[in-house]
């Protein structure tokens, strides 16, 4: 069906030549489905390693039931655009008061973007001492990714956020590498912003310069306050006329499901953004995590 043989040059040799065209081409074609289907096995066992580094379960606020202190509850979305991705996230608790949440992009997804993710694992226990600080721990990070994507080309790098919920002293500690900066929804006043960041042109992403600085911002914490970390895979999706989601639209949805709970909130916020979409799908990786500040009785 892929060859021909005209009627006027059927003899023997062309003959022969289209037969055994046929079989290289057939084997090759066995040979190909073969290492596809040994490449497809191993992408399902990359995203099964991929989904088992990203937290299984989250740590208990406060550990203790009678201690009489806020407490915190996480929730996590996550969606790669293909079997695996470049999106990662971490959640750590560095003492009974405090804990660290870490949210990354890589440029780009597929295996190589989640090579990294699965560098990063390491990178964030080895680096866990300076996790209470979170302009050091990004600075740690930049320094050890820098030295790592010096060997790759393309170059590489990882935009980052950093939060450290301290309930003890009522307080949230970020920083910034080139991040989208989270939204906080006061649900008291029913309030919707940005963690306040100034604008600081030297928070590029990790990776990029070597002995980068990333500043340490702060800001008071309440009662059911709700912090939403997301990679920017969320609201960079297509719609009609070519026009994007976009951040304005993302803060709309939000503040128009700001009285779900969190795990209703992310799941409408996911599907009003496919719904948006002309594909109806992602094109790029999508990570969401929450963590909302509660009374303990």
């Amino acid at each position: 069906a892929r060859d021909y043989l005209p009627k006027l040059d059927l003899g023997l040799p062309g003959l022969q030549r289209a037969i055994v065209g046929a079989l290289e081409r057939q084997q090759l074609e066995r040979q190909l489905r073969e290492k596809n289907e040994h490449l497809q096995v191993d992408l399902r066992m990359a995203r099964d390693v991929q989904r088992a580094l990203l937290p299984q379960q989250f740590p208990a606020f406060p550990p203790n039931p009678a201690a009489q202190q806020p407490g915190l509850r996480f929730c996590q979305r996550y969606q790669p655009a293909v079997a695996v991705g470049g999106d990662f996230f971490d959640v750590l608790q560095l003492s009974n008061t405090q804990a660290g949440i870490l949210i990354c992009d890589v440029m780009g997804h597929g295996l190589r973007a989640a090579l990294v993710t699965a560098v990063l694992r390491g990178m964030i226990e080895e680096l866990r001492p300076l996790a209470a600080d979170p302009g050091r721990f990004l600075g740690a990070i930049n320094g050890e990714l820098y030295r790592l994507f010096q060997a790759t080309q393309p170059r590489l790098f990882v935009s980052a956020f950093y939060l450290v919920v301290d309930v003890a002293r009522g307080e949230f500690r970020y920083a910034r590498a080139g991040h989208p900066s989270p939204l906080l929804l006061r649900r008291r006043d029913s309030q919707l912003t940005s963690l306040p960041i100034p604008r600081d042109p030297a928070a590029v992403a990790l990776g990029v310069v070597p002995g980068q600085a990333y500043r340490s911002e702060c800001t008071g914490l309440q009662p059911e306050d709700l912090v939403i970390l997301y990679t920017d895979g969320l609201f960079e999706v297509e719609g009609p006329d070519e026009e994007l989601f976009g951040e304005e639209r993302l803060r709309a949805a939000v503040t128009a499901h700001c009285r779900l709970p969190v795990e209703e909130l992310f799941d409408g916020l996911l599907e009003e953004v496919r719904s948006f979409s002309v594909k109806h799908q992602f094109t790029d990786d999508v990570c969401l995590v929450g963590v909302e500040v509660y009374d303990h009785e």
